[in-house]
Parts: structure tokens; sequence; C-alpha cells
């Protein structure tokens, strides 16, 4: 019996898988309801009743594709991003609505920006620097990092992002803190560095 390759897309309105039998060359197909709050729900719904259609039961691998990801940015109706927080250089947390300025209606005296992705209660400024050349200006002020720790136990946040000034030259404070914050909390956390590791604070 031949290996399977499973390709899923979630979005907002349908989940939509295909699979393949490598050997047989045997395609099925599965469009079930998507379920914004809880995508995972719709996606296995889906891998099961595929399971249960192809011959091939070994799974070699599954191609995951999104795009509730960029909806849930966008504003769609329906759908709730997780409660995040941000650890930053101090100094910078507003940064992310700041951005560069850039205004893309000018003279609509109507428009209204987007929501925060981050809400500014939950967007800590850490006491810390790297230069651009990745060398140590300021220590990582552990503290601060323990403080942001207690209120992201408090307020039941889901996610972490850690964002610091220069990070791209030097990942060091950003992954102490993140080890800090692993340690202390069981969320999802991730650094800058560790996903696109470029210069510019926005």
């Amino acid at each position: 019996m031949g290996k399977g390759i499973i390709c899923v897309d979630i979005g907002g309105t349908f989940t939509d898988i295909i699979a393949l039998d490598v050997e047989t060359g045997e395609i099925v197909k599965e469009k079930v309801p998507s379920t914004p709050k809880e995508p995972e729900i719709a996606m296995l719904s889906a891998v099961s009743n595929v399971l249960k259609r192809i011959r091939s039961k070994e799974i070699e691998f599954i191609v995951h594709a999104s795009t509730i990801a960029t909806n849930a940015i966008l504003g769609q109706i329906g759908l709730e991003l997780p409660k995040c927080a941000m650890l930053t250089t101090k100094g910078f947390r507003d940064i992310i609505v700041i951005g560069r300025q850039q205004r893309p209606e000018l003279y609509n005296i109507f428009f209204q920006k987007p929501r925060e992705l981050i809400q500014r209660k939950y967007r800590f400024g850490i006491e810390e620097r790297t230069g651009p050349d990745g060398s140590e200006i300021m220590p990582l002020n552990q503290k601060d990092v323990k403080r942001a720790i207690s209120k992201i136990k408090e307020e039941g946040i889901k996610a972490v992002a850690i964002c610091f000034l220069n990070s791209y030259a030097n990942p060091t404070h950003e992954m102490k803190a993140k080890n800090l914050v692993e340690k202390e909390c069981k969320v999802f956390t991730v650094a800058s560095s560790e996903i696109c590791p470029e210069y510019r604070e926005y």
C-alpha cells in the first residue's frame, strides 16, 4: 500500500483538503465549513473524512496553508485573535501602531485605522539595548521581564512575541527573555530574530 500526502488550506469560510496516493495517483478531495474560533476542529474533521476514503493509510507528510491568519489581521467578522502580548525595547512599544507614518487614504476624514494586533496594555517595554553592530549597550533587565511575565499569567495571555531593537545583529537578549517566559508560562513564545532577523524598527 502506497504512501499518501495531505494538503490542507484553512480559509475563513471553508477548509479544503486534497489527499494524494503517491503510488496510484488517486486523489481525494474534501471541503468542510471552517470553524474560525477553533480552526483545528474543521481541519481534523476533514482529515478524518479523507482518511476513510483514501486507500493509502500511511501519510508521508501534511502540507498546511492558511488564509485565516491574513483574514484575522484584515478584520474579517467572526474571527477573533488570541490574546497576545509583546515584549519590546523600552520606549518602542508603540512602534507597531505608529508604523512608518504611511497614510493609505490621505484626504479621507472618515478613515479608520485597523484594529491593533496587540493591545497597548499588553505591550511591555523592557530595559535593554543592543547596538546595530550587535554590541551590548545596556544589559537585559530581568526584573522587567519578570514583571511582564506576572502580567502575562494574570491576564491569561495565549502567545508572546519578543521584539527587541537590533536583535537581528545579536539575538542574545531576545533569547534570554524567551527562555524566562517559557520557563514561567505555558504559552506560545517567539522571538523576532527566529523568524525575520532584519533591520528597521517596523
